[in-house]
């Protein structure tokens, strides 16, 4: 679930979230529009991780887990 996640997550971040409550527009607003600069730099530090993560699973390297959950060694 947790690949899923950083799989999906960088082209979602990249459009604003509406919020459901009413209380806003937009839960994200400080991200601004669609495809703002602020989402991009967000967007590729995810999908940044999600290559990390696919790497460590693809290397089966425990120690690139725990370097990436900052587990102890």
């Amino acid at each position: 679930m947790l690949q899923r996640f950083f799989d999906r997550a960088p082209d979602l971040i990249r459009t604003p979230i509406p919020d459901r409550t009413g209380q806003s527009i937009h839960v994200d607003d400080y991200l601004g529009v669609r495809d703002s600069v602020e989402r991009l730099v967000v967007a590729d530090s995810v999908a940044r991780i999600g290559r990390r993560l696919l790497n460590a699973d693809g290397a089966k390297d425990i120690e690139q887990w725990k370097q990436l959950l900052e587990v102890d060694p």
